[in-house]
């Protein structure tokens, strides 16, 4: 699609490029942990979600005329304003992709902490936490680009919030993970059914998301009760730190003890 080739050849390259991706998958998979091959699935997932919600917020309110001008017509095999702008944001898709698998590769690797497959799963569910809550804080008839960014920046904070709360603290299984996303769900539609019997015509979808977002919550929280996951168990091995925040105090010379490294065993 983006090298402007005709239905033919998409759908054979989408057939190739399928059975190839699942080659260097298997390949590349053979030397990972669980929690690596679900962190680099993860990653590329999530970054070509931000990558559409940021191409989309800046296409502003109408991406069809704001930077865009159509000849009364155009020549045999000659793309249109609107190809070459769908084409640039499915090319930036698919790279922010590719970005996303060694990001989140690297996720589980260097974190200070235990992450689990089970872990990577929750930010799912806090991702989309996330959304509901930064749509619940749209204004009444938001602009395109109003509302792609605040929902997308809503998502990125909800990841980080799991990654704080849950991810840091405690250990998660994959069943953990989908009872979680289970629970979460529940208290969702929850809400949004208070909502509807607050609000019966739905003319404020704020009270809608904000509800749902407060039963999504409390849904989190319940199961995360319920299910009892045992606490983070760290990382295994040596690990060395480094506290920045030392310097300035051996620098002055200060009266004290101020490490710069830390081992850990």
């Amino acid at each position: 699609y983006i090298l402007h080739g005709g239905n033919n050849s998409q759908w054979a390259d989408a057939f190739v490029g399928g059975l190839g991706g699942t080659a260097l998958g298997l390949a590349a998979g053979r030397g990972m942990t669980e929690s690596e091959a679900v962190g680099a699935g993860f990653g590329s997932d999530v970054g070509a979600l931000i990558a559409f919600g940021v191409a989309e917020a800046g296409k502003g309110e109408s991406p069809s005329s704001s930077f865009c001008t159509y000849p009364p017509s155009l020549p045999p095999g000659v793309p249109s304003c609107r190809d070459r702008t769908y084409r640039g944001e499915v090319a930036t898709i698919i790279a922010a992709g590719l970005i996303g698998y060694p990001l989140g590769f690297l996720y589980p690797r260097n974190a200070m902490y235990n992450v689990t497959p089970g872990d990577i799963q929750t930010l799912w569910t806090t991702a989309v936490l996330g959304g509901l809550a930064g749509a619940a804080l749209l204004p009444e008839s938001p602009k395109r680009r109003t509302a792609f960014t605040v929902v997308t920046a809503g998502g990125i904070l909800g990841i980080v919030a799991g990654d704080r709360f849950l991810v840091r603290r405690l250990d998660h299984s994959r069943t953990d993970a989908a009872r979680l996303s289970l629970g979460t769900t529940a208290g969702m539609l929850m809400g949004a059914g208070v909502a509807a019997l607050v609000d019966k015509d739905f003319r404020n979808p704020r009270t809608v998301f904000a509800l749902a977002t407060a039963g999504g919550i409390a849904g989190l929280i319940a199961t995360e009760h319920y299910i009892s996951p045992g606490a983070d168990a760290g990382r295994g091995g040596i690990q060395l730190g480094f506290n920045p925040a030392s310097i300035p105090m051996l620098l002055s010379r200060a009266p004290g003890n101020y490490p710069l490294f830390n081992v850990r065993f």
